[in-house]
């Protein structure tokens, strides 16, 4: 009896904990189905699950939704979705059906089902109850979007959108200002991702943020192979666009003197075999043409491994 009063405790417990306190940290990780399950955390989930019958039917959803949070949690994607099918979402208040709803979306996210996760979005009542959310909820649903738009290839849409989580977010908070430094990490390592023209796409004399990131990203692709030279650049750029998120946050990627030190090695991963085998050749016969030729004029240079990624695994 003791017993099972914990469990119903621990499960009347969860509302407050999950489902009302929102904050931007997704409840499923990408790449939760081959992510190691917390056996622990699930043998909870599976408990409180098995008492949330004793619940009353008027609070038995909100428990649901809270069991199958846990669940996401510890990484068991199929019994989150499975303790989902059984909520009536009709039945529930509005913060808890956009918890519902954004609960889904992670998890066809995490299950590479994107049309599925797209829609979510588009819910008529998602699509009203979202203007009435505080900036929480915003900064989460924004947060997810622009996750979405990467996966479904839409880097630009993605960048987009963590531009405008990020004016979402307070940099007079210290708490406010470590998220601001990881997302700026997030959008600099996307707009990696951005080919060449793509960054150049931007009216000249432009000054909104967006038209920063692309300058930036444009001036550092000139010099890929020159840390030194990138710094510089980046110095150069940081008191042009004092105002920038990323002048005020920079990149990791940005923010480190280069040590000076040249590279002992460099591995070229690539697949020498199948459909890639042609363009794999013209890399490598591009590179070892610009190594001879430093080394042809007296320069120390590092050694070269080649590896075959159709043969051997990346890892």
């Amino acid at each position: 009896m003791i017993y099972a009063l914990g469990i119903l405790a621990f499960i009347g417990g969860c509302a407050p904990t999950t489902t009302q306190n929102s904050t931007t940290i997704a409840r499923v990780t990408l790449g939760a189905e081959e992510s190691e399950i917390n056996t622990s955390l699930v043998r909870e989930a599976e408990l409180a699950l098995a008492r949330a019958q004793l619940a009353n039917p008027s609070e038995r959803d909100n428990l649901l939704l809270d069991i199958a949070i846990l669940f996401a949690q510890a990484g068991d994607i199929g019994q989150s979705q499975t303790t989902l099918k059984f909520i009536n979402p009709d039945g529930l208040n509005d913060r808890f059906f956009v918890e519902y709803s954004l609960l889904w979306l992670e998890l066809d996210l995490a299950s590479h089902h994107f049309d599925s996760a797209a829609g979510w979005l588009t819910q008529t009542r998602f699509v009203a109850v979202r203007q009435t959310l505080g900036v929480l909820f915003q900064q989460r649903i924004l947060n997810l979007e622009s996750d979405l738009d990467y996966a479904r290839g839409d880097i630009r849409a993605s960048i987009d959108k963590s531009i405008a989580l990020a004016a979402l977010y307070n940099p007079r908070r210290a708490s406010d200002q470590r998220l601001l430094a990881q997302l700026n990490n997030k959008i600099w390592l996307r707009l990696n991702e951005l080919p060449f023209d793509q960054l150049q796409k931007t009216d000249a004399g432009a000054t909104g943020v967006l038209a920063g990131w692309l300058e930036l990203a444009a001036s550092i692709r000139y010099r890929q192979a020159d840390p030194a030279a990138q710094y510089n650049l980046f110095s150069v750029w940081q008191k042009r666009w004092r105002d920038h998120p990323a002048a005020k946050y920079p990149p990791s990627a940005l923010n480190q003197r280069p040590s000076g030190k040249e590279q002992n090695n460099i591995a070229l991963l690539l697949p020498l075999q199948g459909d890639y085998a042609v363009p794999s050749d013209t890399l490598i016969n591009g590179f070892l043409n610009g190594y001879y030729a430093n080394l042809a004029q007296g320069r120390t240079m590092p050694g070269i491994a080649i590896y075959d990624t159709s043969a051997r695994s990346i890892t």
